[in-house]
């Protein structure tokens, strides 16, 4: 079951899609399935296009779920810039009742910094010379998709609580419902880094991009 449409020509490879090394640290995309991380399941197979982008799949007695990360360039406002900027897609399709969480996470001692928006949670890490941020939705985008049937589950609309996205002390998480069989859930992440020479306020900007529109722009859905 593919449920992203990709449209360039994919090829299998042996590239692991969940982390990525960062000038602060390996970045980590995570799903939680029934307390057992993903990270520890070999997907069924990774594939990748002629622009590195990347996607797994895992099928599992109660859930189909694939994995999306590809590389974007932001709508950022003018004079700001970032050195590298990718989004982390998440999509699940229930065969039963599921419980599924997903976490982005740095492997870092740095302190973060929350850094919060209009429809965005952030995170923000640095150190003298970098700046890297982590960014998501947050509930309201939620409640909105779900009234809009838009890869979220319709009958969840009026039982997201505020603290569904939670700040890791390196990263952030999302702890939604569980899913019943037959729903379909998309969740993401967003990342950026700079050189402190940009605005720093540029991956805070780079992060706050709709996944929808990312998918779009590159010919995805």
């Amino acid at each position: 079951m593919n449920l992203f449409i990709l449209k360039n020509t994919l090829q299998p490879t042996e590239a692991n899609a969940l982390e990525v090394i960062t000038p602060l640290g390996v970045l980590s995309f995570d799903c939680t399935l029934a307390k057992k991380s993903i990270q520890d399941i070999p997907p069924i197979r990774t594939e990748m296009d002629n622009s590195h982008t990347l996607i797994s799949y895992w099928l599992f007695e109660d859930c189909v779920v694939e994995f999306l990360r590809l590389n974007f360039n932001p709508k950022i406002p003018v004079g700001m810039k970032v050195d590298q900027c990718m989004c982390g897609i998440w999509r699940v399709k229930a065969l039963k009742e599921v419980s599924c969480h997903f976490s982005c996470y740095l492997a870092t001692n740095l302190e973060g910094s929350v850094e919060t928006g209009e429809s965005l949670n952030a995170q923000s890490f640095e150190d003298d010379h970098v700046i890297l941020t982590i960014g998501t939705e947050d509930e309201e985008c939620f409640k909105y998709r779900a009234r809009s049937d838009r890869w979220f589950p319709s009958r969840l609309k009026s039982d997201i609580e505020p603290d569904q996205v939670k700040y890791l002390p390196h990263g952030i998480s999302i702890n939604l419902p569980n899913l019943l069989g037959g729903e379909v859930l998309q969740t993401h992440f967003n990342c950026a880094w700079s050189s402190k020479d940009n605005q720093e306020i540029s991956t805070w900007f780079a992060v706050d991009e709709d996944p929808f529109e990312i998918l779009k722009e590159s010919n995805m859905s």
